[in-house]
């Protein structure tokens, strides 16, 4: 009968919160189709919401939200609405177990009317000073092996410690450096002449062995003389404005760029 009521007033509950929602969108004279356009809620779900269907409902997240929307479009606390929603909510909880029943335990039981044990032991009070006995005669008796086992390990004379030997590292004998004799210089080898005579006026850049180039301003009609013991490289703006003369003989180029070897080095001809 207790359970019956309990029901009853859990199902008026439930009815009661679709009814508050419905009793004060109606006061407001809202329809649910102007709500969901409106808030943008789907339909379904303030349906839902009138209708007590919590299957129907979103998740719990949307759910608050959508009610917070629903309650201020129609004019409701917003609190209020919530709080009648969770008491809502709680009621569709199952009812709690009120009596636990468990299996009765021999040892665990308290209960000295319904444990046989228990009951020998008020029955008879010498058992319990016997048990008090042969615990505390155990407990000496592992302290005072305790204590010998820790008397006997410290008169144990100490292990030898082995100190390992230091290890000798064999000195390597140091490595003799090696001097590399500069590469002789070349041998005395005649150089090569190079002429060049200018048409026009103009610039040369004219590089000789290892010496950086440089510019050389030539007149027109002007002759410059080169002596090249190994190369000379001879750049011009313009390669017909002047002629080259190696050697006495001319030479012909394509370009503007000029590199010339002293042919003395590739014979086997030498000056003294």
């Amino acid at each position: 009968m207790e359970s019956d009521s309990e029901n009853s007033e859990e199902l008026e509950f439930r009815e009661s919160f679709g009814d508050f929602l419905r009793r004060h969108r109606e006061a407001s004279g809202k329809s649910v189709d102007a709500i969901a356009r409106t808030t943008r809620i789907q339909k379904r779900y303030l349906v839902a919401f009138e209708e007590n269907d919590s299957s129907r409902f979103p998740e719990e997240a949307f759910t608050r939200g959508f009610l917070r929307s629903y309650a201020m479009e129609i004019g409701l606390e917003v609190e209020e609405t919530i709080s009648r929603y969770e008491r809502f909510q709680r009621s569709l909880m199952p009812t709690q177990i009120k009596e636990l029943k468990r299996p009765p335990s021999k040892f665990m039981d308290l209960d000295t009317n319904h444990n046989p044990f228990i009951s020998s032991l008020k029955l008879k009070p010498i058992w319990i000073g016997l048990t008090g006995l042969i615990v505390l005669g155990f407990a000496i008796f592992l302290i005072k092996s305790f204590s010998q086992r820790s008397t006997k390990s410290s008169q144990l004379s100490p292990r030898e410690v082995v100190v390992p030997q230091e290890t000798v590292t064999p000195s390597i004998p140091a490595v003799n450096t090696i001097t590399i004799a500069p590469s002789p210089s070349l041998p005395n080898v005649a150089p090569s002449v190079l002429t060049v005579k200018s048409l026009k006026a103009g610039v040369l850049n004219v590089r000789i062995d290892e010496t950086p180039p440089q510019d050389l301003t030539l007149k027109a009609g002007e002759t410059k003389t080169f002596n090249l013991t190994k190369e000379i490289e001879i750049k011009v703006s313009d390669r017909l404005q002047y002629e080259f003369l190696y050697n006495g003989k001319p030479i012909e180029t394509s370009g503007n760029s000029i590199k010339l070897f002293n042919r003395n080095l590739f014979t086997t001809s030498t000056t003294p």
